[in-house]
């Protein structure tokens, strides 16, 4: 799974139905007990849910858990999983199970990049489709807002928008998704100024914290729920009303699984989107250029759902009304930062005494510490945020000054398509200590001192070593000329 809470989730939902069988699962996620992980590894469960990184970690360090008689891999919301971000800690997991298994990939937008499936290692795939591709549920109303006014590309006035929607049309079990975790918590301090009482749900939270923000908006103690993409994929919360995107998605992939959170069941549900005509800058080499707007990167998603007959509609606020919660913004802010800092300090306080703890157990318990073998890392902590990075900019795009700008697409080269299909074969040989095409040859009964070579010295160049081209004759006869005409 490529997230905790749907890793969570499957586990929650897959002991449910197998409640009266002899199936076992085993849950392995970050921010959980290790120690319970592996006792639970212990006693071989038929089903492992985990993500990637907590997953190579067991792989690595727990005695108790191999891979080596792994029958079935699945690979949930798998075009996210193919993504850039995941690359490195896939192909560490597919170098390391066996290769006689059966692979099966699950999400609700296929990545139509065949180049990509070739890291699975995929044998005589089998594409099996329930439904259209990228299409939403009919029962969903997909609502458009434009910002106007002077300053339409302020994101005070883009709050005093979302803050309107939030406390007077859209007021229970609401969803709101932000391109970063520092503006879903700003909103999360601003509602709570205006009494709105809502949860987030970020990467920067613990895992306690999340599995009790998703908690709280489940049993309805909040009302509105401000989170990144990481709730964009699988989370199942019912009776969801609303989705609101507080800034265009720069995918039609991304939108469809945001708006996917409702209307669901056969239910109803509104997704709406704010957006703006306003244009962010986007460097390059060295010279400022224009990117496409909101409004350009909200037409393939106006396409897609007039092709098939959605409901769309728009909605146009009261000017006076965003106006007044406007200035009301602007004046909250210096009250805002002072509640920033305040979190901000308490925040190193909890690290300090932490650190504090951590010195006098190492002390207290260095014998027990040091006679536990040592744990093996598979990337450390700059390679993580390198890859999350990376991942970050081929979902969303690139960002430029707080704004989500289009990302380039870029198709990929003959080379990198060799690169990714021969990467397992590249990985065992420098085990084994052959270079690639030895083996080749030497199984097609040609060795480098079998190759006869031509009279200037050179070895031919051809794959079944022969030399390439037409045999030259020097001595050409000239045609016979016919006695007729």
């Amino acid at each position: 799974m490529p997230t905790r809470e749907l890793a969570v989730q499957c586990f929650n939902v897959a002991t449910k139905i197998a409640a009266f069988t002899d199936i076992t699962f085993a849950l392995l996620v970050g921010g959980l007990s290790l120690r319970e992980q592996e006792q639970t590894l212990k006693k071989r469960p038929d089903v492992v849910i985990a993500t990637p990184g907590r997953f190579i970690d067991h792989m690595r360090n727990s005695a108790s858990f191999v891979v080596e008689n792994l029958e079935i891999l699945v690979l949930d919301e798998a075009d996210r999983m193919l993504e850039d971000g995941f690359a490195d800690e896939l192909n560490e997991i597919l170098n390391t199970i066996p290769k006689s298994r059966q692979t099966m990939l699950f999400s609700a937008t296929m990545t139509e990049n065949v180049d990509k499936l070739i890291r699975v290692g995929l044998n005589r795939p089998v594409r099996l489709m329930v439904d259209a591709q990228r299409q939403t549920v009919s029962g969903l109303v997909q609502e458009f807002v434009k910002l106007k006014g002077v300053a339409e590309a302020d994101e005070d006035r883009r709050l005093a928008y979302l803050l309107h929607l939030c406390s007077s049309v859209y007021t229970t079990k609401t969803i709101v998704f932000f391109p970063r975790k520092a503006q879903a918590h700003r909103v999360k301090v601003l509602f709570s100024l205006h009494g709105i009482k809502a949860a987030e749900l970020h990467g920067s939270m613990s895992q306690e914290q999340r599995l009790n923000a998703i908690t709280s908006f489940r049993d309805g103690s909040c009302t509105h729920l401000l989170a990144t993409d990481l709730a964009s994929r699988g989370l199942d919360i019912p009776k969801v009303e609303t989705v609101i995107n507080f800034t265009v998605p720069t995918s039609t992939t991304t939108y469809l699984h945001r708006v996917g959170r409702t209307a669901r069941a056969g239910r109803g549900g509104v997704a709406c989107t704010l957006f703006s005509s306003a244009k962010a800058k986007q460097p390059s080499k060295g010279k400022s250029s224009t990117s496409a707007s909101e409004r350009t990167l909200m037409r393939p998603v106006l396409r897609l759902a007039r092709n098939q007959y959605a409901e769309i509609r728009t909605r146009t606020l009261p000017l006076g009304v965003v106006d007044e919660l406007t200035e009301k913004i602007k004046t909250s802010q210096d009250e805002i930062d002072e509640i920033l800092e305040e979190e901000k300090e308490e925040r190193l306080i909890q690290q300090t005494e932490r650190d504090v703890t951590k010195g006098q157990n190492l002390v207290k318990y260095q014998d027990e510490i040091t006679s536990r073998p040592r744990r093996t890392w598979f990337q450390g902590e700059q390679d993580k945020k390198e890859a999350s990075q990376l991942g970050k900019s081929e979902r969303l795009g690139v960002q430029v000054n707080g704004t989500v700008v289009a990302k380039e697409k870029r198709k990929l080269s003959g080379k990198d398509k060799k690169r990714l299909a021969n990467k397992d074969e590249r990985v065992e040989g420098k085990n084994q200590g052959w270079k690639k095409g030895k083996e080749e040859r030497a199984g097609r009964g040609i060795l480098s001192k079998d190759v006869v070579k031509k009279p200037n010295g050179r070895v031919p160049s051809g794959k079944d070593g022969k030399p390439r081209g037409k045999p030259q004759n020097k001595m050409k006869s000239k045609p016979q000329k016919s006695g007729r005409r």
